[in-house]
């Protein structure tokens, strides 16, 4: 396992970390908040707090600390914005969903409302407990507390819904994803729930040491969890399935993501940067795009460099930069190779062992976001753009007589089926009938997949039924979560 120390300026220990529009920003207990260039690990800035800095997140270019009060800092200068206007007991977590700051104290759980720049105390529930972790959605208010119990409330009226007690020891951290929520103890399990029956649903993992945090990656499908003392499991989200478990030297607090890399920090007053390109082909969407490339097959283009060539398709360099072919053929002819490979992997993965080449390359040509279209998150925006850019679909699947546009690319990438049928098939033919005796419902629902790696919600438990086969009979990659997506959906539908 790579790994990259960062140990500049940090006088203290690294309490919490967050990544927000291609920067990290770090809270020590020096009282400092500090913002750093992901790409040079240069520190941007630094400003003073009034205390230990035991939160942060981020909201319309705002960062906001917590310790004894709320502090909003600029996002680009780090000059005080905003800050709360009454002292509190210590605030231990806070958390944001639209113009609503939620903050976790000792004894109690605050709304701000955060407009115009300004940090206004709300509402307030009483606990009998210290809230130790926070985390928001639409509908609710999940809070971690010392003693072992999680709080469940309604967000948007501050009522206490329900309280479980599923660990022993405190809760150090909490997060939600879809209808179910995650915690992490010190008594060293992580646990899943289920908002529904606002009931325990499974254990995930049980380290021997205290759990310091779980981090969920929603568009990448992946949950990532740590101990106290190093031990990192990256799962399946759909299926909870280990997908990566390794271990670093290195005593964890706290770690957040960029979707690139892997961001730790602790008491040792450094931060360790890991790259996810380690594991990223644990991910089928990322694994057969870079098939694709590797294979060279169905290319259309070529791009010239320095000192060599390589093939390429036309339609993904297109979509990934926003530039036509034509338009930066010439862009690259004083690159090297090597200098492409990286490139060029990262157009089409969104992941690249060597992250400044690539983003050197991509600023001279492109007007995107780097950081943006990064890692799976990146690929899938790019590729659900893609599915909606009907004029640019070059093959049809007729399907009870209606015909489904696709485009051949996409189809050869993520179906060994059509791929083998496009390697064996010599004529030019544009279209082909489908004899799976699947409902064109099934069909579009298949394509719609392969281009964004979900499958929608609104399906029928007929279509559920009817689509378990899909994955052996299109033959799809065998780390493919589309069986566990349709197990998700169905339990949801279900029960």
């Amino acid at each position: 396992m790579q790994f990259t120390e960062q140990k500049e300026d940090h006088t203290q220990e690294i309490r919490v970390l967050l990544v927000y529009r291609g920067s990290l920003f770090t809270g020590s207990f020096d009282a400092k908040v500090r913002k750093w260039d992901i790409l040079t690990k240069k520190k941007i800035w630094e400003s003073k707090a009034d205390g230990l800095v035991f939160s942060l997140t981020a909201h319309k270019n705002i960062i906001y600390s917590c310790d004894h009060k709320i502090i909003g800092w600029d996002f680009k200068t780090g000059n005080l914005i905003s800050k709360s206007k009454f002292e509190e007991n210590t605030i231990y977590s806070i958390a944001i969903y639209e113009d609503n700051l939620y903050a976790g104290l000792e004894n109690q759980i605050i709304n701000y409302s955060i407009q115009n720049d300004k940090i206004r105390k709300n509402k307030f529930l009483k606990i009998e407990i210290k809230c130790w972790s926070l985390d928001v959605s639409e509908n609710y208010i999940v809070c971690g507390t010392s003693s072992g119990s999680i709080a469940i409330l309604d967000r948007k009226n501050l009522k206490l819904i329900n309280t479980i007690n599923p660990h022993l020891f405190g809760v150090w951290t909490v997060a939600i994803w879809k209808d179910f929520f995650y915690s992490g103890s010190n008594d060293g399990f992580v646990k899943k729930h289920s908002f529904k029956d606002q009931k325990f649903v499974e254990t995930i993992h049980k380290f021997n040491k205290e759990v310091t945090n779980v981090l969920i990656l929603e568009e990448s499908g992946i949950g990532i969890i740590c101990d106290d003392k190093g031990n990192i499991i990256v799962f399946d989200l759909y299926s909870n399935e280990c997908l990566e478990s390794f271990q670093i030297d290195f005593q964890v607090w706290f770690f957040c993501s960029d979707g690139l890399e892997i961001y730790f920090g602790g008491p040792e007053k450094k931060i360790l940067y890991k790259s996810i390109h380690d594991f990223a082909n644990k991910l089928s969407f990322v694994n057969d795009f870079q098939k694709l490339f590797e294979r060279e097959e169905f290319c259309d283009s070529k791009i010239i460099c320095l000192d060599g060539e390589f093939k390429v398709h036309s339609i993904i360099i297109e979509t990934r930069l926003g530039k036509k072919m034509e338009e930066i053929k010439n862009n690259f002819l004083d690159k090297t190779k090597a200098q492409m490979r990286s490139f060029l992997e990262w157009i089409y993965t969104g992941f690249t062992n060597q992250k400044e080449e690539a983003f050197e390359i991509f600023k001279e040509i492109s007007e995107y976001s780097f950081f943006e279209l990064s890692g799976k998150p990146g690929i899938v925006e790019s590729f659900s753009k893609l599915y909606e850019q009907e004029e640019s679909k070059d093959f049809v699947i007729i399907v009870d007589q209606e015909m489904i546009h696709v485009h051949k690319i996409i189809l050869a990438a993520r179906c060994d089926l059509y791929r083998g049928m496009f390697l064996s098939v010599v004529d030019n033919s544009n279209k082909v009938s489908d004899y799976s005796g699947k409902s064109i419902t099934a069909i579009k629902t298949l394509i719609k997949f392969l281009y964004t790696d979900k499958i929608e919600e609104n399906i029928s438990l007929h279509v559920i039924e009817e689509m378990k086969d899909i994955p052996d009979y299109f033959v799809l990659d065998t780390l493919s979560n589309f069986g566990s997506q349709l197990d998700y959906i169905e339990k949801k539908k279900k029960f």
